[in-house]
């Protein structure tokens, strides 16, 4: 599931915030200020009933006085629940349930809203009411104002919201993306740290301390590896000298197998330490040589000469299909071991009859070089894993080969010339591989 960016979350959660305290802001402010106009109007009620008790209740001039009031209603109701004639705008059911009630109540009849209440006098009861159309039309306009107010109000939020978080978030973003423009070839290079003490100064300085100790760990895994392999490759090269002296000193048949094999697996583990010299001094920037502009095509070809032979004798049909004239800028000697691991990977792990077929062709910036061969394919647990070193799949023997390390080698070379070996197929049937460099570095 597909999530929002950030800076969009925060908006909506502050949209969200907004909208709910507007609603609760309008809410709460109505339910505190309703009593307050009820209260008023109870005490607006009380001085009419007390103004109309002076003047006489039933004063013809008091009551035409009163008509010039179309907010104000009245009736007189007797001790035995008669109605006195006169009165104003006040329907005398209204007026007999007030004087029953001696209460304050909202009546609805048909001249209106009424705020009604009773005051006992003189043994009559005097029905007073007060229209509420204007308190209901406050009413309505505050909930309009509302409904207008409330999209608009959380529209805004959002927008100011998200601008405000997008601002914020831009040092981050300039943060990261130093970190991410950050690659092996610059292992010293570290982020910007920013003028003002605050979260993101922090944070660059964590960063910075954390890329420190893994540049000094890398760096002791490096220099470790190197100098490994390097004093390795003296010691295996005179074992390789004396069994070789032995084998061909030796008349026993017995003894030549034994020997043959000792040569064999010593021959395995001087491929091994080479290899891992190579991955060390990549991993330093230092594994390539002098570079030039070659003819990719002509190199191409002369390593598929070599590698026919290996087919044949591995009884394995290799199919070739190469662009001539493609050119690009490399070390040639680290091109010819990026080529020959690939294509020796593709005819060992390969099926009797099957076949190899490997193509050059240009592409947009460059060239693509793409190996496929028969086999069993890989399976997909195996598949992320084929670059990772010392990796062997379940269906290598555990003697053959030069340890796992021949891909990783052949993908670190074609990182150092700026372009990328990827596995594209690893179905049931078959394997690609495909090779990606730039014309020009």
């Amino acid at each position: 599931m597909r999530t929002w960016r950030f800076q969009y979350r925060v908006a909506a959660t502050a949209a969200v915030a907004a909208a709910l305290a507007l609603v609760l802001f309008a809410g709460g402010t109505w339910l505190l200020v309703r009593p307050w106009v009820l209260r008023v109007v109870d005490e607006e009620l009380a001085e009419e009933a007390t103004e109309l008790v002076a003047a006489g209740m039933l004063a013809a001039d008091v009551q035409r006085s009163w008509e010039q009031h179309p907010w104000l209603g009245w009736r007189i109701v007797e001790s035995d629940g008669r109605v006195r004639p006169g009165g104003l705008r006040l329907d005398e059911a209204v007026a007999r349930r007030a004087a029953s009630e001696r209460g304050t109540f909202e009546a609805e009849t048909a001249n209106g809203h009424w705020r009604v209440r009773a005051f006992a006098r003189d043994g009559a009861t005097l029905v007073l009411a007060r229209d509420m159309a204007a308190i209901d039309g406050l009413e309505r306009a505050i909930r309009r104002a509302l409904a207008w107010a409330l999209p608009l109000a959380v529209i805004g939020v959002g927008v100011v919201a998200e601008w405000g978080v997008r601002r914020a978030l831009g040092p981050l973003r300039e943060l990261a993306r130093e970190a991410a423009a950050m690659g092996p070839q610059e292992p010293g290079r570290r982020l910007p740290v920013p003028v003002p003490r605050d979260e993101l100064r922090d944070l660059a300085e964590t960063f910075n301390a954390m890329l420190a100790r893994l540049e000094r760990g890398l760096a002791q895994s490096r220099d470790f590896a190197g100098e490994v392999s390097h004093e390795l490759r003296t010691p295996l090269t005179i074992m390789r000298g004396e069994v070789a002296a032995m084998l061909a000193a030796s008349g026993e048949a017995g003894q030549r197998v034994r020997l043959a094999s000792l040569e064999e697996e010593i021959a395995r583990l001087d491929r091994i330490v080479e290899h891992l010299l190579q991955i060390a001094r990549f991993e330093a920037g230092q594994g390539l040589g002098a570079m030039a502009e070659l003819d990719f095509s002509a190199l191409v070809v002369e390593v598929l000469e070599d590698v026919d032979l290996l087919a044949t004798a591995r009884g394995v049909r290799l199919e070739t299909a190469v662009e001539l004239g493609r050119w690009v800028r490399g070390d040639g000697d680290q091109l010819r071991r990026l080529l020959l691991n690939v294509l020796d990977n593709a005819t060992h792990y390969n099926r009797k009859g099957g076949y190899v077929r490997a193509a050059l062709v240009a592409e947009e910036g460059g060239v693509a070089f793409t190996v496929t061969n028969s086999g069993e394919g890989i399976p997909e647990a195996e598949a992320g894993r084929v670059f990772e070193r010392f990796h062997r799949a379940a269906r290598q023997e555990p003697r053959s080969g030069g340890g796992g390390l021949g891909l990783s080698l052949a993908r670190e070379i074609a990182r150092a010339h700026g372009g990328e070996l990827r596995l594209v197929d690893a179905s049931a049937e078959q394997v690609t591989f495909r090779l990606s460099l730039p014309r020009r570095r």
